[in-house]
């Protein structure tokens, strides 16, 4: 068997040892989670070789894509990584399965459930003296991350794994590396650091029904905001606009920043607008009201 061959064949027995340690929570769950994943451009150098759409493990959905490399590891070097994406419907959920790993991963008897797997799955003649466990690390991957390092050897022939576990918020991930090398955690950062980006881009706030402005436009009158409705939990800040009578020329209300504005004398002939941003640690978004009538 070629080292090649190796390195392809050792991929499939590290896919075996992780569904040792599946778990899983939620149904009907948003945002979708292909869009959580590596894309070959992301991967300078890297192929899509492999991709499979999951729903099992008691998650709503799961995406999985498997690139082979050629660097940064060296032309001749074949390494194979995978983004699996669980996506589940409530951080409590999320926080108690990544305990759930670490816990496992963190026991003797958990590791050695991984070594059974990949032991079993490769058959003769491969035994347990052939698998050696590495330490366990935590390289800073999302908010929090544990990996385990692995070497197979066949016929005197090293194949070099690391299985990286780790939560962003509400999504359980885990990339996997298998090579003719070991891979450099640098590196394995690297590509998590592109799962993690993606991964936010889909938990940005985003206003699912805008803003409206209730209450009449005429002076002395209260004019009421209501946010809309949100994803992905933002705080939310407000701002009131005045317009031209056309609803043109908007510009900010210096200190209008709550959800009612008392309409003034000054602002007989204009128009109002509320703008509402929703902040969330992985970004923001704004969204409009529509205008008021002129006030009268």
């Amino acid at each position: 068997m070629t080292s090649r061959k190796f390195v392809v064949w050792a991929a499939a027995l590290v896919a075996a040892a992780t569904a040792a340690v599946a778990a899983g929570a939620a149904v009907g769950v948003t945002p979708s989670a292909a869009q959580m994943t590596l894309r070959s451009t992301d991967v300078p150098g890297a192929k899509v070789s492999g991709r499979a759409t999951k729903a099992g493990g008691g998650y709503a959905a799961g995406y999985e894509r498997m690139f082979e490399l050629s660097r940064p590891y060296g032309p001749s070097q074949i390494v194979f990584i995978e983004s699996d994406i669980d996506l589940g419907n409530a951080l409590s959920t999320a926080t108690r399965d990544f305990a759930g790993f670490r816990t496992f991963l963190r026991s003797s008897k958990g590791r050695e459930q991984i070594a059974a797997a990949i032991v079993k799955s490769a058959g003769k003649p491969v035994v347990r003296k052939d698998l050696t466990l590495g330490r366990l690390s935590t390289p800073r991957i999302g908010d929090e991350t544990i990996e385990l390092g692995l070497t197979l050897r066949i016929k005197k022939i090293p194949i070099y794994m690391t299985l990286t576990f780790f939560r962003v918020d509400r999504v359980l991930a885990v990339l996997r590396t298998v090579g003719a090398r070991p891979a450099v955690q640098g590196d394995v950062v690297k590509l998590g650091s592109f799962v993690v980006k993606h991964i936010g881009e889909q938990f940005v706030p985003s206003a699912d029904v805008g803003p409206a402005i209730t209450g009449t436009a005429v002076q002395g009158q209260t004019l009421s905001a209501s946010a809309g409705t949100w994803s992905n939990t933002p705080t939310l800040a407000y701002q009131w606009q005045r317009c031209d009578a056309t609803g043109a020329a908007c510009a900010d209300v210096p200190g209008a920043t709550t959800q009612t504005y008392v309409v003034l004398p000054t602002d007989v002939g204009a128009t109002f607008r509320v703008t509402v941003t929703g902040t969330n640690r992985f970004g923001k978004a704004t969204s409009q009201s529509t205008q008021t009538a002129a006030v009268t």
